[in-house]
């Protein structure tokens, strides 16, 4: 358990910063459309959607590996859970971004916008990752707190038996 707790922590070093980071230029980007007087991000939004292909293809495939896992097990077995929903909902966003940012005409052609939602992707295997994180580390915690009650126990018990007081196990 200690060694999963290890992998998690990792896991959630490397994606959550890097959430935190998106989801306020995600912000920033809502909020400066809505409010003229901000300023715009400074890096045109074909760029910004490579980037975020980019760090979503990795955290996708390193970090989403659980959920992609879900989402095969649920095709092979039809066996759903909680990696099975995340997995559908970031595959089924990253498939679409990639197709925008990879294949324009299509999206000329089909008349969709422009939008992508890489930053969808990484955000939500971010904050889960970082939830099952919080949740092993919570569960490791509580089993090592059970194992020391039960080490209080008492080791024997005093009873009395034929008008006299024995010691037994």
């Amino acid at each position: 358990k200690a060694k999963e707790l290890a992998k998690l922590q990792a896991k959630t070093h490397l994606v959550f910063p890097i959430s935190l980071v998106v989801f306020a230029i995600m912000l920033w980007d809502i909020v400066a459309t809505a409010l003229p007087s901000l300023p715009r991000l400074p890096i045109s939004m074909n760029v910004f959607n490579i980037v975020l292909m980019v760090l979503a293809t990795v955290i996708f495939i390193s970090v989403g590996k659980p959920f992609i896992d879900g989402v095969i097990r649920f095709a092979r077995y039809r066996v759903a859970n909680m990696d099975t929903l995340i997995g559908m909902g970031t595959l089924v966003a990253y498939v679409y971004g990639a197709v925008i940012v990879l294949f324009p005409s299509v999206r000329i052609l089909l008349q969709l916008p422009e939008t992508t939602y890489f930053d969808v992707v990484i955000v939500v295997i971010g904050f889960i990752t970082l939830g099952k994180y919080l949740e092993a580390r919570s569960r490791l915690k509580t089993g090592e707190a059970i194992e020391k009650l039960l080490g209080l126990q008492a080791k024997t018990a005093t009873v009395w038996r034929n008008q006299m007081e024995i010691e037994i196990p």
